[in-house]
């Protein structure tokens, strides 16, 4: 039995529907330091006019030059969902975005126009901003323009056990860089917008088939039994929930400076 991290708010699996995002903007990327996630959960039966709405709102920060990636992704399982990914390198860059649309009176109406279109059609939307882990993440430098998928898990850690499931993580990045695996890992702990002790693992992917040849390869860890047997004990005194979703790019609703 492996480990496998699942958790509650999302595993996201990104798919390039039609075309892919501009590959010439994109390339071979170092994690983002901070991930501004902005998550929108869709009312039942919704889900096409929020993606008019988005759409329109990928137009609208391209008429604007808007210099930051605004990448979409709607989902494959679970509820019905569009994650936005945003990279930051500081906090600071969050606040000066924010300090930016307010000093542009036509771009802040547009949105705001935007947000007041779709909120009926919303069970939620809130933004979440999430840390990168380095200690605990593998292979993490990947090309984002071959991106057609990611996974996301999140798990949400006991108060003080947030030791045991970074063991844990380190036991899992070890085994894969024995095993060299052909997979990428991020890891990101959330700081805010989720409950505290929230930790992510995105998983970037080709294609969903790369999941089936990592499982059949159980996921990619060749542990020993005792090995095994410690991940589990360090996991089940860590974590108290996990799941895992799917979802797909949209390069509609989608936005590369």
């Amino acid at each position: 039995m492996k480990f496998r991290l699942r958790i509650s708010l999302v595993a996201v699996c990104v798919l390039f529907v039609a075309a892919a995002l501009p590959a010439q903007t994109l390339g071979m990327m170092d994690p983002s330091p901070i991930l501004k996630i902005t998550k929108i959960v869709v009312k039942l039966g919704q889900m096409p006019q929020v993606e008019k709405i988005e759409a329109e709102r990928a137009r609208v920060l391209r008429s604007a030059k808007w210099p930051r990636l605004h990448m979409a992704n709607v989902s494959i399982t679970g509820p019905q969902q569009i994650w936005v990914f945003e990279r930051y390198d500081t906090l600071g860059a969050i606040a000066q975005d924010l300090e930016t649309i307010d000093r542009n009176p036509e771009l802040k109406m547009e949105l705001d126009r935007l947000d007041e279109a779709e909120g009926s059609l919303l069970e939620s939307k809130r933004d979440v901003t999430a840390t990168y882990q380095k200690d605990i993440s593998y292979r993490p430098k990947f090309d984002w323009s071959e991106v057609h998928y990611w996974e996301i898990i999140w798990v949400h850690l006991r108060n003080g056990h947030h030791g045991e499931y970074v063991e844990n993580r380190v036991m899992t990045r070890e085994e894969h860089e024995r095993g060299a695996f052909d997979t990428h890992q991020m890891m990101y702990a959330v700081q805010s917008g989720e409950l505290s002790g929230t930790f992510m693992v995105i998983r970037p992917m080709k294609t969903l088939g790369l999941l089936d040849a990592l499982h059949a390869a159980d996921d990619g860890e060749p542990t020993t039994p005792e090995e095994k047997k410690k991940k589990i004990e360090l996991f089940a005194a860590s974590s108290l929930t996990e799941e895992e979703a799917y979802f797909h790019l949209d390069p509609a609703i989608s936005y590369v400076p």
